[in-house]
């Protein structure tokens, strides 16, 4: 069984999150005991963000639309009178321009949660290691 909490832990550290990891399922019915999100938001990121503030509940479908983008990602097809929309940016989402959210399968988070000090620690020596470098091969 995932130990979500310690997952939460291992990646927040290893990677130096600022928010909260936010799971996120597809699935063909809805979840037993969470409600489902009322009211709208302009981007299915925006739901990431919602999520993030702690608070747990279920999307359909018809909850993305307002994001061209994200329901194709989804793989949700828009209805005609929304399909030509082609531009959405990350303005509804808070995140700054070095930020970005990323997706992981489920199946795969255990050993992502468990390799993120690894590849912390690795990116950390080479971010070192050419910064040294750099300052010795430049001569101005």
């Amino acid at each position: 069984m995932m130990d979500y909490q310690r997952m939460e832990e291992q990646l927040t550290e290893a990677l130096g999150l600022r928010r909260r990891p936010v799971a996120v399922a597809f699935r063909d019915a809805a979840p037993a005991g969470l409600m489902k999100f009322s009211g709208s938001e302009p981007s299915g990121c925006s739901f990431r963000r919602v999520a993030a503030s702690e608070r747990s509940f279920y999307t359909v479908a018809g909850d993305h639309y307002n994001c061209p983008i994200g329901s194709y990602t989804h793989n949700l097809a828009l209805p005609p009178e929304r399909a030509a929309e082609l531009e959405q940016t990350l303005i509804y989402t808070d995140l700054g321009e070095d930020e970005l959210y990323v997706t992981v399968p489920g199946r795969h988070l255990i050993a992502i949660a468990e390799a993120a000090q690894t590849i912390a620690a690795a990116n950390q020596t080479l971010f070192s290691y050419h910064r040294e470098r750099r300052q010795a091969l430049a001569t101005e």
